[in-house]
């Protein structure tokens, strides 16, 4: 995640700064919870729980085999970011994620 992010700050020459929160604050502010794969607020999180819950664990040698390529993150980013600005106005905002008034009150408790 960390990779992906850096890689989407650099290409869109955003001042973004990270902040990570651990798994306890999370939890401890009800923005994910135990065992829990997805939230609302933050739908592509996974607890560090040891279990597996298939998520990227799926081998993709016969894709491969097939012909199966991997494009560039940088081709992805850059790629997803020119879609979303040809989607309607009414798509344009993500139906999951924090609110900004959400993020701004957990980074806040973070420090």
């Amino acid at each position: 995640m960390g990779k992906l992010l850096e890689e989407s700050r650099r290409i869109t020459g955003a001042d973004t700064t990270f902040k990570w929160a651990s798994a306890d604050f999370l939890m401890a502010e009800k923005a994910a919870e135990p065992g829990m794969w997805a939230s609302q607020e933050i739908p592509i999180w996974a607890p560090p729980s040891g279990q597996s819950l298939g998520h990227g664990l799926v081998a993709a040698a016969r894709a491969q085999a097939k012909g199966l390529k991997f494009r560039p993150l940088e081709t992805t980013i850059r790629e997803t970011l020119d879609w979303q600005k040809t989607r309607p106005a009414e798509k344009q905002k993500l139906r999951a994620g924090l609110t900004a008034e959400r993020e701004a009150d957990l980074l806040g408790k973070l420090g």
